[in-house]
């Protein structure tokens, strides 16, 4: 049975959760959100400066951890979603963002327009849907991309190769019981194919995630965290991270 994650966030509570729970202070998700922003940061502020004339499109954009951010360094800022419920939190987070509730994936929202993005962002948007709609996103995503010099970062935050491994056999059991496929695991190389095949190609990868969810519920977030940013500084890790970050521009 597909799952089809465009249902996933249409309920006040499951946007809540996602919001209070997931993403609660001091969580692994929390530790990682932290390295990550730096990393975007860093890369944003290296390619296009701050505060420059461009336009950003923060797909898939949840509860606004992204464009609430990254809105300071665009002149022009859109943030799509299809929760409304999502979409109400994420309000309440940014000063200039212009909200869309919408599907690109469909007939797309006639609010975007095609070739008017510096920067597009896409997070835990691939592992988590289906292949169908990956795929019809990522061509979607090219298409409002201003030009060879406009930049997509979209992650995998279900990496396999990575602590996610000594999980697999259990998930993958309890799926195929459940009559379903494999979910919330992606390969990088994966991604390389869907990438490839819309038209992108890849500047850089960047890896996070080696704090597992269960080691920061016995340790201190302190120490989880001073581990997690010892180990991003060591560049031959990068791919062992539960979350690759992928930095790339049109072909």
């Amino acid at each position: 049975m597909a799952h089809d994650y465009r249902m996933t966030f249409r309920s006040d509570k499951s946007a809540s959760n996602y919001e209070s729970k997931v993403y609660m202070k001091g969580s692994a998700a929390d530790i990682w959100w932290e390295i990550e922003r730096q990393q975007i940061t860093d890369f944003v502020e290296s390619h296009f400066g701050r505060n420059n004339s461009g336009s950003y499109l923060d797909f898939a954009c949840g509860t606004g951890r992204l464009c609430s951010f990254l809105e300071t360094y665009f002149a022009k800022v859109d943030a799509l979603d299809i929760s409304e419920e999502m979409i109400d939190i994420a309000k309440e987070k940014c000063q200039k963002t212009n909200f869309i509730c919408g599907d690109i994936t469909t007939s797309g929202p006639n609010q975007l327009n095609l070739s008017s993005y510096d920067l597009v962002t896409a997070f835990r948007f691939l592992a988590n849907s289906q292949e169908s709609l990956r795929i019809t996103a990522l061509h979607k995503l090219r298409e409002v991309m201003r030009d060879r010099n406009s930049v997509l970062i979209i992650n995998n935050h279900g990496n396999p190769y990575s602590h996610r491994m000594l999980f697999l056999p259990y998930h993958y059991l309890k799926d195929k019981l459940n009559g379903k496929d494999l979910y919330g695991y992606l390969t990088n190389s994966t991604v390389r194919k869907y990438l490839d095949d819309a038209g992108f190609e890849i500047i850089t990868i960047k890896g996070s995630g080696f704090i597992p969810t269960k080691m920061r519920s016995i340790f201190p977030a302190g120490l989880c965290r001073s581990v997690e940013k010892a180990l991003v500084s060591m560049r031959i890790f990068d791919r062992l991270g539960v979350n690759q970050m992928f930095f790339c521009r049109i072909k």
